[in-house]
Formats: C-alpha cells, structure tokens, sequence
C-alpha cells in the first residue's frame, strides 16, 4: 500500500492513501500519457502551465505541480520514490 506526501510552498504537508499501484505521467517524458490525463473531465478546464504530470491510480488522478514536492511512501512510513520536479 503506498501514500502520496505532498508539501507545499508554505510547508503544509498532506498525506492520501494512494492504493497498491500507480503510474505517473510526465508532460515532458510521457506526453501522450500526460494528455490523456489531462483530457479528463475534471482537468480539461484547469491551467496547466504550474502541472508537471500527474499520478494516476485505480480511483483518481492527481495534478502534480511544480512549487511542491511529492513523495510516493511505502506502508512502513518510508520513503520509497521522490517524483517532486526535477527528479
């Protein structure tokens, strides 16, 4: 089971339990994966010029912007992938 921790600019930390599997699509990597994301109805109206990719799960898919950092943690609490920008 993985978790997403997102910290913003401001240091406000999240956590979402994000399932067993998950795919990240880069707009820069994996643009057809990306604009298929992004085709969907709820991102289709949003600016992505701050969004770097986004996560893709069984149950919801998930911007990733640019300013934040995200880790993909394992179920002990561990870190077990940095997709922040740049990585």
């Amino acid at each position: 089971m993985f978790s997403l921790r997102r910290i913003n600019l401001t240091g406000l930390s999240s956590n979402q339990i994000i399932g067993n599997e998950y795919t990240i699509a880069r707009k820069v990597e994996n643009p057809e994966a990306y604009q298929g994301a992004k085709s969907l109805p709820e991102w289709q109206e949003v600016d992505d010029a701050n969004i770097y990719g986004f996560l893709i799960t069984a149950t919801t898919t998930i911007p990733l912007y640019i300013p934040s950092k995200y880790y993909i943690m394992s179920s002990d609490g561990k870190t077990f992938e940095n997709i922040s920008y740049g990585n």
